[in-house]
């Protein structure tokens, strides 16, 4: 795999956080656990 994600902590805290971004259009379950999409992030 080219690209990993790691986990701050290894808690899902930061989903929790990062959920409340403006530019999130969706999020999903990945292999690595909470997949977020950004919108147009400049």
């Amino acid at each position: 795999m080219a690209t990993t994600i790691a986990k701050a902590g290894g808690t899902d805290t930061s989903f929790e956080h990062a959920a409340r971004i403006d530019h999130i259009s969706k999020s999903f379950a990945g292999p690595a656990g909470q997949q977020l999409v950004l919108d147009d992030i400049t």
